[in-house]
Formats: structure tokens, sequence, C-alpha cells
């Protein structure tokens, strides 16, 4: 209470109001200090400190990268909601120049850390933030094995304890919580997000996953491990960086402007791309344009479902036409670290299993993943949605058609499944935008890349109650700006017009296609 009335003094002294979301309030070194004593249940509050601008200097990594941080007040909590439970918790706070809302930082893969880098970005936007280690340590899923305290704590309750801890400081330190609890991360850190607004609607207000959706993980683990089963066949088997390049031209030559009318290296919509890899084969020697018949086989396979062998069910969507440039493919590239530890912990439960030794086996091994108590703790599946947007929340899906990592199928899956749940009330809270020649994760970076403000777009969503149906997109080549792409919501496609550039964004519309 007395900190209370300490901050009502500071904001009559520095004329600063509540309607300007107390982003000019100044924030007292003893007020940091005195969060050690706030009672939360379940939770000990073990550090609180200022730190002064770039002079933040993490427990790894290079202090460096975290120079241009502004002043903030440093916050560590451990919940323990569990026996069993050790839950390392992080809350950083502008001293200056808040804006009235927060912004938790996700985890990727098996987590195991404070998300230092993404909390970076997020302070210097304005934002309180906070990130947990979804209570372990370490990137592996060892932590999982005879512990289904722990793996509960990796499911959903870390991080939903962090956020309504989160919230709690943050209005302990400013008077006030926050106006509005918002993300934008892909990956793991996506499905964090979207597990939320399914198990507890009131976490998070609004949603931007720019980049795949990782929902279903006992499933898209296994189209990891097929693309490298499939490649290591054997050494005739992988396709190199310039023979996958030509691959991508020839899908390109055969379906470029199928949908959009326009050639200019996507295609529009894959699915309708039929393109037999087949027509490279070698009629001589092995060539730089052409593939071999082991190669032809290997590119077949990475378009086709992973299925079970005994129902022909198919496990999970595999990869598109157009996808070519960011296939696993070539000989050195090793197994996915997030699919082994999936596999040594989730479904084989040994974690001495070798699996060059022991290769998936996509019938007995796809029967133990989807064991209830380890789909119940990976997955995030739930459509139903209707309480979190009942409240006016939002969520703006952004997925890549050229996805080669956990497939593209993640995102269009998930939205289908939510509109098929709840008809048109879905139209007012969640939005997919799918873009062609993307990988998976929206970046300038790689050999095609796109980006635009998703935060951005979500926000004048949130804030002004006006659904999104286009986007323009920045396009990359290497890093290289070349242009704008419009992208249209789901399922609607951009056709090009017929005049002007075909990368300018300006000369395209939005129409259901085919």
């Amino acid at each position: 209470m007395l900190r209370r009335i300490f901050h009502f003094i500071v904001i009559i002294v520095s004329v600063v109001t509540v309607s300007a979301c107390q982003s000019e309030m100044p924030a007292t070194s003893e007020i940091c200090a005195e969060l050690t004593s706030l009672t939360l249940p379940e939770t000990a509050i073990t550090l609180a400190e200022n730190i002064g601008a770039g002079a933040f200097s993490p427990p790894q990594g290079r202090p460096d990268t975290f120079q241009d941080l502004p002043a903030f007040c440093r916050v560590a909590l451990t919940l323990t909601p569990s026996m069993e439970s050790n839950i390392k918790v992080e809350v950083w706070l502008p001293t200056e120049g808040w804006n009235g809302n927060y912004q938790p930082a996700g985890n990727g893969g098996w987590a195991g850390s404070i998300n230092y880098g993404r909390m970076s970005t997020i302070l210097g936007d304005g934002y309180a933030t906070s990130s947990t280690d979804t209570g372990h340590e370490g990137f592996t899923s060892e932590f999982m094995m005879g512990n289904p305290e722990l793996l509960t704590d990796f499911s959903y309750r870390a991080f939903h304890g962090m956020i309504v801890a989160s919230k709690a400081v943050i209005e302990d330190y400013y008077g006030n919580g926050p106006t509005l609890s918002v993300m934008n991360q892909a990956g793991g850190a996506g499905r964090q997000a979207i597990l939320m607004a399914q198990l507890y609607p009131n976490d998070l207000d609004a949603i931007a996953v720019p980049g795949t959706l990782d929902l279903w993980k006992t499933r898209y683990h296994f189209a990891q491990m097929a693309t490298f089963q499939s490649v290591h066949r054997s050494p005739e088997s992988p396709i190199s960086q310039e023979k996958r390049a030509m691959v991508h031209q020839a899908a390109l030559g055969a379906c470029d402007s199928l949908v959009d009318g326009a050639e200019d290296g996507l295609i529009e919509n894959p699915r309708t791309c039929d393109f037999d890899p087949g027509v490279l084969l070698c009629q001589g020697a092995d060539g730089p344009d052409c593939l071999t018949a082991s190669q032809v086989a290997t590119a077949r396979s990475m378009y086709r479902p992973v299925v079970r062998p005994s129902t022909g069910e198919v496990i999970t969507a595999h990869y598109l036409r157009g996808s070519e440039l960011n296939w696993d493919s070539p000989e050195e590239t090793p197994a996915t670290v997030n699919a082994l530890e999936f596999f040594k912990a989730a479904v084989l439960e040994d974690r001495s299993w070798d699996h060059l030794e022991r290769p998936i086996n996509f019938e007995s091994d796809f029967e133990r993943a989807n064991r209830p108590e380890i789909v119940e703790a990976l997955n995030a599946t739930e459509a139903d949605l209707s309480e979190f947007i009942g409240r006016d929340g939002k969520i703006l899906i952004v997925g890549g058609w050229a996805d080669a990592s956990t497939t593209w199928s993640g995102s269009v899956d998930y939205y289908e499944a939510v509109i098929a749940e709840m008809g048109e009330a879905a139209s007012d809270g969640i939005r997919l935008f799918m873009i062609p020649g993307m990988g998976h994760i929206m970046s300038p970076r790689g050999p095609q890349g796109f980006n635009f403000d998703s935060l951005g777009v979500l926000l004048d969503w949130k804030q002004n109650d006006e659904a999104p149906d286009q986007v323009v997109v920045n396009r990359y080549a290497n890093g290289t700006e070349i242009g704008t792409r419009l992208v249209c919501a789901y399922p609607q496609v951009a056709v090009y017009q017929g005049v002007g550039e075909v990368n300018d964004a300006a000369n395209f519309a939005c129409n259901m296609g085919e």
C-alpha cells in the first residue's frame, strides 16, 4: 500500500496521467527493489534490481549483444506449482517509456533456458516482457522421462504461470496492469501462444504467429525423420544444393503462373501443382542438369505425405512443389535435433537410442507417439476458440507454402479446423496468410525471404476492429529487397492483373482462385 501511495505522488509530481499508459512515469530503484516483498501464490521472487542502459550481462551469451538495451527493472522468480517444479522466470520492466503493454517471449523446441535475446528485442520496443525456461535446463527432452509434473510444466503450466505472475509484477511496479497482452513469435513460441488461447483465454489479448504453427508435435517430427531416412537410404540418394535449385526451377517452369497468372518465381497455391521430378531423370550418365534414379526417388519422397503403412493413415503432410530450396537433403545434413529428442524421450523412452542403428518405424513408433498422455502434453490442437474470440481475442497466422521444416500443413490444418468448429463466429478473431515461397519462419534472410509488420497488422486489427483481408509483404533474395507481394487472407489467392511489374504488390488483386 505504501508503494502504491508513493506511485501516486510520483504521478502527480511528474504530471503523468493514466491515459498516457504510464509511458513517461519514472520508476525509482526503491520501487524495483521492493518487488522482492511482493507475495504471489507458489512463487518466490529471488531478485529485483535496476539495470542501467546497456549494462545487462546475461548468464550466458555475449554481453555486447545487449549494449543497446534501455534501463529496466529486472525481476527473477521461481514458480513451484508442484513439489517437483522448479520453473525459472524473468520479468523485465522498462524504467522509462513503457508503452502500457506486455509481450512475453516464448521458447523454441524443448526450451530449457530464458529467451534473453527475444526479451531484449521486445523491451527495446517499449513493452514489459518476461520469459521462462519452462521448468528445466538444457535443450533436451530428458526432463520428461519419468517426470509427468515436469512434462506438464513444459506443456503449459510454466508459460501460463509466467503470464499470471508477470501481470502481477507489472501491476505492482507501475500501479496498473498492462492494457494489452500480446505475442508475436513462431515455432514453439507460437504453440505456447495458441495453447494459452485454448486453455487460458484471458492470458493474451492478441497473437501473431509469423511462421508455421507447430501444433501437432506428435506428428510433424515424423516428417522430419522421414526426410532424413529418405535422404540417407543409400549413398546415391542425397541431392546437392545445385541440383535442388535445378529441381526448383523445373517446378517453377511447370507451375509458376498456374494460379496467379504471373511468372514471378513463386507458386501461389502449390497444392494445385503436380510437377513430377521424374521428368528430370538422366537419360545417360549423371550430370548437373538431371537426377539419377535414386535422386528422383528422393525428390518424389519429399512431396509424398508420411503415412502409416498398415492403414495408409496420413501421419502428416510432407512438402509442396516450390519448397526445394529449403529441403534438408545434402548428405552431410544431420537429423533434426528436435525430432531426435522427441523420439528419445516421448516415443522410445531411451536416451541411448541411435537413429542410424534403429531407424524410425512409421507403424509401431507412431502408435507409441500417440499415447494419450503424450498427445495431451505436446499437442495444441483444440479448435474451439469461442472463449478467446468471444472476448475479442485476435489471432493472425502467417504460414509458408515452401516450409520444409515442420510442413506448411500445421497452419492450414489448424485454421480450417477452427473454421469447421466455429463457423462464421471464427471470422471475428482469426486470419491466415499463406506466403508463396516462404519457409518455416518469416524472415528477409535466405534465398527467398519475406517480411511485413505482423505485430503492427495485429494491433491495428485489435484496436480498430478492422480485420485484415490482405497484406503487402516485402520480398527478398538473399537478404536484398527485390519488391513487394500481395498476400491474401486464406483461402483467397493473389492474381496478377496483367500489367506492370510482377514484383509490385499493386499489380495484384485478391480473389477466391480455383
